[in-house]
C-alpha cells in the first residue's frame, strides 16, 4: 500500500511540477501583455488598481508599470520555482529530505518578501498611473492589509515549518549512518 501511495504522489507531482513550468511562462507575459494593452482593456479589468484611471496612459507610464510590477511578479516567480523543485523532488519519491526543507523554507521567505513587495508595489505603482494627471489629481497610495499582515504570519509559520523539517531530516540521516 505505501508504494502504491508513493507513485500516487510521484504522479501528481509531476503533473504540478508541469503546471509550476506554465505559471513560469505564462506570469511575465500576461503581466507585459495587461500593461502593454492597458489603454484597451474594459474598465472591469482595471478595478483592482490603487488609483482610477480615467485616460489614456503614454507608453513610458505602461513601460514603468511593467518595471514596478516586476517587484511582486519576481517574488511571485521565485515561489514558484521553488515550489516547482520542490514538486521535482516529490516526483524523483524524495520525501523528507534537508532538499525539501530548503524548497519550504525558500518559500516562507517568498510569502513575506511578497507582503513587503505589495507595500512598495501600491505606491509606485499609484504614482506611475497618476504621473501624467493635471496638478492636483496626482495620487499617492498606501496600503495595508490584513492579507497581508496574513502573508507574513503564512510566511513565519513556514519558516518555522522548514526548520523543524530540516533537523528532523538531518536527525534520520544521522539515525541511518548509525550502527
Amino acid at each position: 500500500m505505501a508504494e502504491e501511495n508513493l507513485q500516487r504522489i510521484r504522479r501528481i507531482s509531476g503533473t504540478f511540477r508541469q503546471l509550476f513550468n506554465l505559471f513560469i511562462i505564462t506570469l511575465p507575459a500576461a503581466t507585459i501583455i495587461f500593461w502593454l494593452c492597458f489603454n484597451q482593456l474594459p474598465q472591469s479589468f482595471k478595478n483592482d488598481l490603487p488609483v482610477i484611471v480615467s485616460q489614456n496612459l503614454p507608453l513610458s507610464s505602461l513601460l514603468l508599470a511593467i518595471t514596478v510590477s516586476a517587484i511582486p511578479t519576481g517574488i511571485i516567480l521565485y515561489a514558484f520555482i521553488k515550489l516547482r523543485n520542490l514538486f521535482s523532488l516529490y516526483h524523483k519519491g524524495v520525501i523528507f529530505s534537508v532538499a525539501n526543507a530548503d524548497c519550504y523554507r525558500s518559500l516562507g521567505y517568498a510569502l513575506i518578501y511578497w507582503a513587503f513587495s505589495k507595500l512598495a508595489f501600491v505606491p509606485l505603482i499609484s504614482i506611475v498611473l497618476t504621473a501624467h494627471n493635471p496638478p492636483g489629481q496626482k495620487s499617492l497610495v498606501l496600503s495595508i492589509g490584513s492579507a497581508d499582515m496574513a502573508n507574513i504570519l503564512i510566511g513565519s509559520i513556514v519558516l518555522l515549518i522548514s526548520w523543524v523539517m530540516h533537523e528532523a531530516s538531518l536527525m534520520e540521516e544521522e539515525r541511518s549512518f548509525t550502527v
